[in-house]
């Protein structure tokens, strides 16, 4: 982590090819998004770190570089400076030199137009094991407005508030708040008996023990993490390569079960009808250890066009 301490704010040093502009045009989708907020050309996030909340103020202070301004609180600890650092670096996976993947993609049919588009997009991520979790539990084969709707109900039902400037942002439930959940608490904010089961039983999981990031750290590769995955009531094909594609920076997740990934795939090859999950499959193959990044970009070709 190319990184400096400034106490008050902080700097993180961007990979060449990185562009803000063109991350905050993905963070900026929804207008029900209720974990972060773009606003002129910031993005301001909320983290609990060490018993302080700080809301950060991210935004692109010259050529490859971000400045983090603390603007609630100022960090007291230099530890606490070192985990903000660390999660924007994640989030926005700073670590990836996408030379490699560009040189790949404009000589692919199905990618060539969504790169050129999106250059400098990184695939954001969910740096949180249990939201990622929980995000792809709620997402499930339903459209993405309300999905985002589902998500603030559930932030604003047991998620804590944080007021600043006349803005509220909001820090991610705990498994522990998710754990002690009713099954009719979340029926009443329109989640599905299943949903509200799953999501339970993922946190009452973590809060034990039986669950945890650790986990699946410690496997060999993609391959096991995905098949372990999928013994997690609630998670299946799709959500597994959702998890390890946003959470876990697998390169090789591809959701060909994804609806939006189908679509993206027809409209670029000007197809008749959407494509199968094994032709997604064999198409892929061409993106070799990308294929989380080509999806990504390829979801953003469809966000851009609502």
């Amino acid at each position: 982590m190319d990184w400096s301490d400034h106490q008050t704010f902080i700097v993180l040093q961007t990979p060449k090819d990185f562009r803000f502009a063109a991350n905050l045009q993905y963070l900026n989708r929804s207008e029900t998004e209720c974990m972060h907020v773009v606003e002129n050309d910031r993005v301001y996030k909320l983290l609990h770190l060490d018993n302080q909340d700080l809301v950060m103020e991210i935004s692109a202070i010259y050529n490859h570089c971000l400045q983090v301004r603390f603007v609630h609180q100022i960090p007291s600890k230099r530890r606490t400076r070192v985990a903000a650092a660390a999660y924007v670096w994640d989030w926005f996976d700073l670590d990836r030199n996408l030379s490699d993947f560009y040189q790949m993609a404009q000589n692919d049919v199905v990618l060539h137009q969504a790169v050129k588009k999106f250059r400098g997009l990184s695939l954001i991520g969910v740096p949180d094991f249990f939201e990622a979790l929980c995000w792809t539990i709620i997402g499930q084969q339903i459209n993405l407005p309300f999905a985002y709707t589902l998500k603030q109900r559930l932030v604003e039902l047991c998620g804590r508030p944080v007021n600043y400037e006349n803005q509220t942002y909001w820090t991610f439930p705990s498994p522990e708040q998710v754990a002690n959940l009713s099954i009719d608490a979340l029926r009443e904010l329109q989640f599905t008996v299943r949903k509200a089961e799953y999501l339970i039983g993922v946190a009452a999981s973590i809060v034990t023990g039986e669950l945890s990031r650790a986990q699946f750290l410690n496997m060999s590769g993609f391959d096991q993490a995905y098949k372990a995955l999928q013994n997690v009531r609630g998670i299946g094909p799709w959500s597994a390569n959702y998890v390890l594609m946003r959470h876990f920076r697998d390169e090789y997740a591809l959701p060909a079960q994804d609806v939006g990934l189908q679509n993206a795939v027809k409209i670029a090859l000007q197809m008749q009808r959407k494509p199968t999950v094994n032709e997604v499959v064999d198409i892929a193959e061409h993106w070799g250890h990308w294929k989380s990044y080509a999806t990504f970009y390829l979801w953003m070709t469809l966000f851009a066009q609502v």
